[in-house]
């Protein structure tokens, strides 16, 4: 989904194998609705009746993490399918909670507490999924990153609705060419929350995202979270990670980046934003680069596995795709290149097939 400048964690890796593609989607979406209500896109103060410029909503995304607590239920639409959910955020002496349950289909619960995901499926025990990234909007001037997105898209104020029986202003994103998708966001006049996201192929809505309530609070608690999700948060500090998901190296800007392969192609405004490599050992040790790059909306990774000639046979390109997010997958005779993205996929396609050597 939307990225609004988020970066996605490598999550067809960090999957663990005894939930698999399930934990990806979950975590995916999770990934967009937090990033989508922890990011406000507060409108500066307008007269009322009045339509604020896009650069004001835009300039006003706030820096830091929000500061108010609520309670919302939503639905995510995708792949002709309905979903709903129960969100809720709180901020307390400055450690962020946010949790997310799915109400219709296999019980899953997600919270972040700061920078920890934790996950529960099924009523299985929670486990640490990983660590979650603050969005690119938090670490530099949103000036460059308005500039920026001028490369990308056209985007104007269409004017004004409701959602959840609360009054919006709609921003179009439109993208300037055919490799990337379109947006469009209803912001809450009064709180600046994003209260529907609906991220488009042309006129067509690829997935949604819609508020139907929300409720700005001012009494939440830890009480009103999953207690055993607490708990493996806080002791996440002091238990090794879970075998499954491997050590991670730190990531690297492209200064330190060592790679002997380049991605020579990417969409208009996309710029490297970090790379981390690694050896996996056993009887044929590989090793993995991973690529990040973005536009300050969306994000994309490009993965890349060197093999053993012998062991990775040239084969057809596997393609998966759920909603919005591509993940392109391609074997040539001694690397596989996976590529992860809000793409369409012929742009995931043609960003696999540039990946060479230096």
């Amino acid at each position: 989904m939307i990225n609004t400048g988020l970066y996605f964690l490598p999550v067809h890796l960090l999957t663990p194998a005894s939930h698999g593609i399930r934990f990806r989607l979950s975590w995916k979406f999770l990934a967009f609705f937090l990033c989508l209500f922890s990011l406000q896109l507060r409108a500066a103060p307008v007269k009322k009746d009045a339509y604020p410029s896009v650069s004001e909503l835009l300039l006003g995304i706030s820096q830091s993490f929000e500061r108010i607590d609520y309670e919302a239920q939503l639905v995510f639409v995708h792949d002709d399918q309905v979903e709903s959910m129960h969100l809720i955020h709180s901020q307390k002496d400055g450690t962020q909670l946010e949790q997310l349950t799915y109400l219709s289909g296999m019980q899953r619960e997600i919270l972040r507490f700061d920078d920890t995901l934790v996950c529960q499926f099924d009523g299985e025990d929670p486990f640490i999924a990983g660590k979650a990234k603050k969005s690119a909007f938090s670490s530099n001037p949103l000036v460059d990153k308005i500039n920026r997105l001028e490369e990308s898209y056209t985007y104007r104020v269409l004017g004004k609705d409701r959602v959840a029986n609360r009054s919006t202003f709609v921003i179009d994103m439109t993208a300037m060419d055919e490799s990337l998708y379109g947006y469009r966001f209803w912001i809450d006049k009064d709180s600046g929350l994003v209260l529907r996201a609906d991220v488009l192929s042309g006129n067509d809505i690829i997935e949604q995202v819609v508020v139907v309530s929300l409720s700005i609070k001012s009494d939440l608690s830890l009480d009103n979270f999953n207690p055993k999700l607490i708990a493996v948060a806080n002791s996440a500090n002091d238990q090794p990670q879970p075998k499954n998901l491997g050590k991670k190296p730190p990531s690297q800007s492209l200064e330190q980046f060592e790679s002997p392969w380049q991605v020579s192609w990417l969409p208009k405004g996309f710029t490297f934003k970090s790379g981390r490599q690694q050896v996996r050992g056993g009887e044929y040790p590989t090793k993995l680069y991973h690529y990040l790059f973005s536009n300050g909306v969306t994000a994309i990774s490009v993965y890349l596995l060197e093999t053993p000639q012998q062991h990775n046979k040239q084969q057809a390109a596997k393609v998966v795709k759920k909603g919005s997010v591509t993940i392109y997958d391609i074997a040539q005779n001694d690397y596989r290149v996976t590529v992860v993205g809000e793409i369409p996929k012929l742009t995931a396609k043609k960003i696999a097939m540039s990946v060479s050597a230096k």
